[in-house]
């Protein structure tokens, strides 16, 4: 199966000293290539996930919300 994965262009996949989703991230892109799926992952371009890196290049995210 061809897997294709997003998260938030400003956060690599995985950074160290952050956690969240981007470490749930790694871990499905390890056991979805393990079991044999071709995986894709769109993400920031220091991302380090072992799998086919597509950068996104999204705007900043909005961190200041009234």
């Amino acid at each position: 199966m061809r897997i294709l994965i997003t998260v938030d262009p400003e956060i690599e996949v995985l950074s160290k000293g952050y956690g969240g989703i981007e470490r749930i991230v790694d871990i499905l892109v390890k056991e979805y290539t393990r079991i044999g799926h071709s995986v894709t992952l769109c993400a920031n371009k220091n991302s380090t996930a072992n799998c086919k890196l597509v950068v996104w290049n999204g705007k900043k995210v909005i961190t200041n919300w009234i």
